[in-house]
């Protein structure tokens, strides 16, 4: 006969939840079965940011080219800023868990970011240059991109110090 208490029902059902994010989040990235689960929820908030900022760079884009009235180089350079520094405090709030943002980790995502538009542009136009579908090419270099966000997001600006 069992002698423990009955759990909680509430207790179980949170349990039950956090343990099932946590397996829906490792089958969705199977790369990642080695992170602990606060890792693992770092990456996930990590991408959540990312595809909301997406959302944020149509709004402003339009806002600033639309309403504003600026040229569209202009509103592009505007719009991608604003949603930078938008995504910079996201990330170092939020996915990052910083209670204020540094100079040091905004310069540092800053040049991130710069090197990963110049990555893209070299990986899209190169694999055009190959013969590559343009198209194609321009979803290849934003795979490449990623990675490079990731890895420097992850590896530079917002890395574990003695862990």
């Amino acid at each position: 006969m069992d002698t423990n208490p009955p759990a909680s029902p509430a207790l179980s059902t949170v349990e039950a939840g956090a343990r099932s994010r946590e397996a829906l989040a490792r089958a969705a990235l199977p790369g990642l079965k080695g992170l602990s689960a606060a890792a693992l929820a770092r990456v996930v908030r990590w991408w959540i940011v990312g595809l909301v900022s997406l959302g944020g760079d149509l709004g402003a884009i339009y806002l600033a080219h639309e309403r504003l009235g600026l040229p569209l180089p202009v509103a592009a350079l505007v719009a991608a800023e604003a949603i930078q520094l938008l995504r910079f405090l996201a990330n170092d709030r939020w996915v990052f868990g910083h209670r204020r943002p540094t100079w040091t980790r905004l310069w540092q995502y800053h040049v991130a970011c710069a090197s990963g538009a110049a990555l893209h542009w070299v990986v899209l136009n190169s694999l055009a240059w190959l013969g590559l579908y343009y198209l194609l090419a321009t979803v290849a270099a934003t795979g490449v991109t990623v990675s490079w966000s990731m890895l420097t997001n992850f590896g530079w600006v917002w890395r574990r110090h003695g862990k």
